[in-house]
């Protein structure tokens, strides 16, 4: 996910249901050519563990706010889910502001 400008990433806000939702994230930055392969090779910059009812509700994940400065690209990878053939996500919030002027508090791309 690319943004228009650097910015400081505070959370994430991811929304799904039922075994579909996803169980483990792995979060990685400002590799703008990341794959599938990169992604299960390398280190993540953190890795969330999400609840069904953490999905369900949106509840906010923290990020680690000294990696998650001066952000040009996220890549969000999810390792698992809950136990369905396929992974859904109905809506995806990344919050956090701009670097240039303390911008809102959902990034904007």
């Amino acid at each position: 996910i690319p943004f228009k400008q650097p910015t400081g990433i505070t959370g994430l806000r991811i929304w799904s249901e039922g075994d579909a939702a996803p169980a483990c994230l792995k979060l990685f930055i400002n590799n703008a050519t990341f794959g599938f392969d990169d992604a299960e090779a390398s280190v993540a910059l953190q890795e969330i563990d999400l609840t069904q009812d953490d999905a369900l509700n949106g509840t906010p994940i923290p990020t680690k706010l000294v990696k998650s400065r001066n952000v040009h690209s996220l890549q969000i990878f999810v390792e698992e889910n809950h136990g369905a053939d396929v992974t859904r996500i109905r809506r995806l919030d990344i919050l956090g502001q701009t670097e240039k002027d303390g911008g809102s508090d959902t990034a904007g791309f």
